[in-house]
């Protein structure tokens, strides 16, 4: 291969250059329930939650152009009474079911809505899956459960066919919304992340 055919794939520009990223932001959904959620609109106290540096906004020079939407439920396994038969099993599973099936995710950025999707469209491709362990039935026990946001594989996401950038220092956030409250066993925190490529200065 000639060194030209090389320069198609180069990652740096003219003072810029251009890698692979991802922009993630957590918030708390309430044990009793949320009608709507806020991402990306302030920073948090440690990495884990957000990789944000400014509030709402990326700093200059940096860009972002988003390729993929997750959202992530990080839920861990629980013990919870087992319902009767017939019954609604108040577990993670249960959890992960209302969220995802009611949610409504939508990206603004500066003032214009640029995608309105639903929860169920935007798996979270890695992380843990969903299992239910129950005691001896005749045994008056528990069920254990983990659930989250589909098949755990990493190509399991949703990917825009159109990608989309946001410009630095431009107002941008991400807001899921429900119709009604669904409440859950114990609040947990949720994950939106933007995966694509992150566009900034030469260092």
């Amino acid at each position: 291969m000639r060194y030209s055919q090389y320069q198609a794939y180069a990652a740096q520009f003219p003072g810029k250059e251009v890698i692979d990223g991802v922009l993630y932001d957590t918030v708390q959904y309430p044990q009793a329930g949320a009608l709507r959620l806020t991402f990306f609109n302030a920073l948090r106290a440690t990495i884990d939650l957000s990789n944000m540096r400014a509030a709402g906004q990326l700093p200059y020079p940096e860009e972002f152009c988003i390729r993929a939407i997750r959202f992530y439920v990080k839920a861990f396994p629980e013990s919870t009474a087992t319902a009767a038969a017939a019954s609604v099993q108040l577990d993670a599973v249960n959890v992960i079911s209302q969220m995802v099936n009611t949610g409504v995710l939508q990206l603004n950025i500066g003032q214009k809505d640029y995608g309105i999707y639903p929860l169920s469209n935007l798996p979270a491709g890695g992380g843990p899956f969903g299992v239910i362990v129950v005691n001896n039935v005749l045994i008056a026990g528990a069920a254990c459960s983990f659930a989250n946001n589909g098949y755990p594989h990493i190509r399991n996401t949703f990917t825009l066919a159109k990608p989309i950038t946001i410009p630095s220092q431009m107002n941008f956030n991400v807001t899921i919304t429900w119709a009604a409250l669904a409440p859950v066993i114990r609040a947990t925190n949720v994950t939106v992340a933007l995966e694509g490529d992150l566009i900034r200065a030469i260092q």
